[in-house]
């Protein structure tokens, strides 16, 4: 999802011909797997990937070239991983913080996930 919202984003701004569609969507694919997963995609597993049509080289510039264009410094919350912390920070606050009143543990709890959200 991540990496389609990246496109999509991209495409909106900048021109780009359908032959570098593919290099686009990889090279935003690489990006948005830096930013969500543990083990990220390495360049050359989705140089494999895309049967060999795009060069690691050419990954590198296109990602660099995506991330020069400030879009994609914009992390989009998603409803799953939102629900998911805020369950996760609502059983520490329960269990932490019992003496805690419900509106300050809701605020922390908000305060918490947007501190998250900008490291």
């Amino acid at each position: 999802m991540l990496a389609a919202n990246y496109v999509d984003r991209y495409l909106s701004v900048v021109s780009t011909p359908k032959s570098s569609l593919q290099l686009l969507g990889t090279a935003c694919l690489l990006i948005a797997s830096k930013l969500r997963e543990a083990v990220p995609f390495t360049a050359d597993k989705l140089v494999v990937y895309t049967d060999h049509s795009v060069t690691v080289q050419q990954l590198v510039v296109c990602q660099s070239l995506s991330l020069s264009s400030k879009l994609l410094y914009i992390i989009p919350v998603y409803l799953y991983p939102f629900v998911r912390m805020f369950s996760l920070i609502e059983f520490f606050c329960a269990w932490f913080c019992a003496a805690v009143m419900a509106q300050e543990r809701y605020l922390f709890i908000y305060l918490f996930y947007l501190r998250k959200q900008q490291s």
